[in-house]
């Protein structure tokens, strides 16, 4: 765990030297933004990069005992588990880059890979995401009317190292019903469970005074959730638990945000977004959430003329549902009612590449 997170920092060190020393040779620098909606990062609004324009970033994000300054990892684990026989339950490790670039002044392609690691006792869970669209600004916002915009995206979660205990399994062979006891519960590990999404979004956004912006955004996805893994193997708690992770979903979020500068080197932006699910599994788990409140919140720091640093913090109501949509199945229900939050720190440079395409 020491060796992986080392690595990163030396990459995110790496990253920054070289685009510091090298880009401003070939791209024009953006000063210090003048409207706080320059830093796009993963925010939900219409404004998009204008025409060449590059933003990319590299972040980190955790909970652990050092930052859960709220308890977070208790509230997920719920009142009746003691952390302290759970070793780390509760600990999330992530970092992954987000790539913004303007292909034309209204349209705009963004790219998120990250590569979250949850812990949860038993395992610690790895996992693979990737987060890409466009959005088309298609309409400018003027002294009355807002900026509206429309989004095309897909997702893709995988998840790696799951881990399932049984203390008895049942085998069917040839009409032969054979059951064992185990003193000591079995493990089984499973990779390759996944889902994918794909979505649309309506955003609205609008300057109420100088250093203050509002957004609005609705949308919808669908989901379809898989596992690569399986087997002939007649083991009924096997054939269950497969059985139990795979499903459809449709996904609709509604939301609204704001930007507002503090000065001219500090922006804050908080978002507010209401996860609304319809699963075709939840007629079978009476226990499970539907719904989830996600609460995201950055300060965003304008260093120079070419780099960013943003501190993030999020919290969830009900855990990952609606964010992951893997994670949750029948036998994970009962944990998502809990709440959850994490907090990161991200480095953003800004180029503007517009005499490229001239």
């Amino acid at each position: 765990m020491v060796l992986r997170q080392l690595r990163y920092y030396l990459l995110i060190v790496l990253v920054m030297i070289t685009g510091i020393i090298a880009l401003p040779f070939t791209g024009n620098a953006m000063e210090p933004p003048g409207k706080h909606f320059s830093l796009q990062l993963d925010t939900p609004m219409a404004y998009s990069l204008g025409k060449g324009v590059l933003e990319f970033t590299l972040f980190t994000e955790a909970m652990n005992d050092t930052i859960d300054v709220f308890d977070f990892k208790q509230r997920s684990a719920g009142d009746n588990l003691d952390l302290k026989s759970l070793g780390n339950f509760g600990n999330y490790q992530n970092y992954g880059g987000i790539f913004n670039f303007g292909l034309t002044d209204r349209i705009m392609l963004s790219v998120k890979l990250e590569f979250p690691k949850i812990d949860y006792g038993i395992d610690d869970l790895d996992i693979t995401r990737l987060n890409a669209g466009l959005k088309w600004t298609f309409m400018e916002e003027d002294n009355v009317l807002p900026a509206l915009a429309i989004g095309a995206g897909y997702r893709n979660d995988r998840g790696d190292n799951i881990k399932r205990r049984f203390s008895s399994i049942t085998i069917n062979a040839e009409g032969t019903e054979l059951n064992f006891n185990f003193t000591n519960p079995q493990t089984i590990t499973i990779s390759g469970v996944k889902d994918e999404t794909f979505m649309v979004n309506l955003y609205a956004s609008k300057y109420l005074f100088n250093d203050f912006a509002v957004h609005t955004f609705a949308g919808y996805g669908k989901t379809n959730v898989t596992s690569d893994f399986s087997t002939s193997l007649k083991i009924d708690k096997v054939q269950n638990l497969l059985k139990n992770l795979e499903y459809d979903e449709d996904d609709f979020t509604i939301g609204l945000g704001f930007h507002y500068k503090i000065t001219d080197w500090m922006v804050l932006n908080g978002n507010y977004r209401f996860v609304y699910l319809d699963r075709d599994i939840d007629s079978e788990i009476s226990s499970g959430e539907k719904r989830n409140d996600i609460v995201d919140v950055k300060l965003n720091f304008i260093l120079g003329k070419y780099i960013s640093m943003t501190l993030d913090g999020k919290y969830l109501r009900h855990n990952f549902v609606g964010e992951i949509p893997f994670i949750y199945n029948k036998f994970t229900a009962k944990q998502s009612s809990h709440e959850y939050g994490y907090a990161g720190v991200g480095f953003t440079v800004h180029y503007d590449y517009t005499d490229l395409f001239e």
